[in-house]
């Protein structure tokens, strides 16, 4: 299958195997407690070459010249793949506590932890530090979804997190309700990105709890039009945000501002 960020992986493992051959399909388990290999992936896939992790890989043949590999790792992640003649047809990953039931189409990645770090996982996935990638035998990403109390996102942290994310027009569509934000946004990945959407609530730290921020992130931040049916900055409540921004060449520049509530209303252009 090729494993993503293999020069995160280092050292070998003793393992064992069973083969059941009959009606001339074989099947096979392999098994390893995985002593002596060692992981530099973020957490949950970080391990010490001493700590032992268990590892169970099986494979059944199915009808039609399919066949079906199952692997468990622990309790740390699970997975199942359809192949079919050296393609995988679908397949889901479950880390943590996901959900690993095969999807009808696509690949479907889910992950439930106690706390996720994106930003070390998007390293990883834009191949800093990766090695070999799957290559051109797997389908799709039909389906990401995240549960977590805590979400590391882009420098900071968010809380009570549910999102799905799914692939559409050259981009992902998102559905996230968490404590900071709930609602539905289209993620565009070009330069440094485009977000657009409509959120039901959206609250941000006030500027005095965001004075250790790299004050270089904002000219990371993506181009933005973002309608906020109610928005806060700390337990001020401000009513509806009109906000669209452009990122030029690595400066973020504001162009329209508005802000609308029973008392009035605020509103610029650039």
């Amino acid at each position: 299958f090729g494993v993503p960020a293999s020069d995160r992986l280092a050292g070998s493992a003793a393992w064992k195997s069973g083969i059941n051959i009959y009606r001339r399909k074989a099947d096979f388990v392999i098994e390893s407690d995985l002593v002596g290999v060692s992981s530099r992936l973020p957490e949950p896939l970080a391990k010490s070459a001493a700590a032992p992790l268990a590892l169970r890989i099986e494979r059944t043949a199915g009808e039609g010249g399919r066949q079906q590999f199952a692997a468990t790792l622990g309790n740390v992640a699970q997975g199942i793949f359809i192949k079919h003649e050296e393609k995988i047809e679908r397949a889901v990953l479950a880390i943590g506590e996901g959900d690993a039931r095969l999807p009808d189409r696509g690949v479907a990645v889910r992950i439930a932890l106690p706390h996720l770090d994106a930003d070390a996982w998007r390293d990883v996935l834009e191949g800093k530090g990766a090695g070999d990638r799957a290559g051109g035998n797997m389908p799709a990403l039909d389906v990401l979804s995240i549960v977590t109390p805590s979400l590391r996102l882009l420098g900071r942290d968010y809380t009570q997190v549910e999102a799905d994310l799914r692939p559409r027009d050259a981009g992902w569509q998102i559905a996230i309700n968490m404590q900071e934000a709930a609602g539905e946004l289209f993620w565009r990945q070009a330069d440094e990105g485009s977000l657009e959407g409509r959120l039901r609530r959206l609250i941000l730290r006030p500027a005095a709890e965001t004075a250790g921020v790299n004050p270089t992130l904002i000219n990371s931040l993506p181009a933005l039009n973002v309608s906020v049916d109610d928005f806060s900055i700390g337990e001020r409540a401000l009513g509806r945000l009109e906000l669209k921004a452009r990122n030029d060449n690595g400066a973020w520049q504001l162009e329209t501002l508005g802000i609308t509530n029973p008392d009035g209303s605020l509103s610029g252009k650039a």
